[in-house]
């Protein structure tokens, strides 16, 4: 499906496999419960509890509590993952229950970006695998996973490289949770 199709896919519900600018990502609307347990069933049981959105930059703001926009226009858009305290409690059914944070991710890829502000809604997102196993990082695999769960799919040739770079600003500095592809802040 093209990316036009792609959105009319989320806006019923549904889940959705598509490329971002680290590897091939699983999604739905964030805002609902019934598509995120069902995207969340195809990953299988996880021990993360923290989940991720795909969010355009200038929603941050009304979505999370944001160290200041010098700290988050250093890694977004790009191959970071953002963990902060959430702001907004609509989304709350995929913060982490202890510490109300969420990953958030503006990945560098212009046509999901758009489909996200046409959508009108934040995307859960996780990589696109089974948990346990190795995350798409091309269109052959990620097609092969997709027609497996009965998923809808984005046609775009895509090679990835792996995950993204997971940081957490906690007292006034980022930690690193998970080193993916963007580096490690200074």
């Amino acid at each position: 499906m093209d990316w036009d199709q792609a959105v009319d896919w989320l806006e019923r519900g549904c889940a959705l496999a598509y490329p971002t600018d680290t590897l091939w990502g699983l999604g739905c609307r964030a805002d609902d419960p019934a598509a995120v347990s069902r995207c969340l069933a195809i990953k299988g049981p996880s021990r993360q509890t923290t989940s991720s959105m795909i969010v355009p930059l200038e929603w941050l703001h009304e979505i999370v509590v944001m160290p200041s926009e010098a700290e988050v226009d250093r890694f977004l858009p790009g191959p970071y993952t953002l963990v902060l305290p959430l702001r907004q409690m609509r989304f709350k059914h995929l913060a982490d229950p202890k510490l109300s944070t969420i990953g958030i991710r503006v990945p560098n890829h212009l046509k999901l970006m758009a489909a996200v502000h046409k959508l009108g809604q934040p995307l859960l997102t996780t990589s696109l695998n089974q948990h346990g196993r190795e995350p798409a990082l091309n269109y052959e695999q990620a097609k092969a996973l997709a027609d497996v769960c009965g998923i809808g799919i984005v046609d775009e040739a895509f090679d990835g490289e792996g995950p993204s770079t997971v940081i957490r600003w906690h007292q006034d500095r980022w930690h690193v949770l998970r080193q993916g592809l963007g580096p490690a802040p200074d």
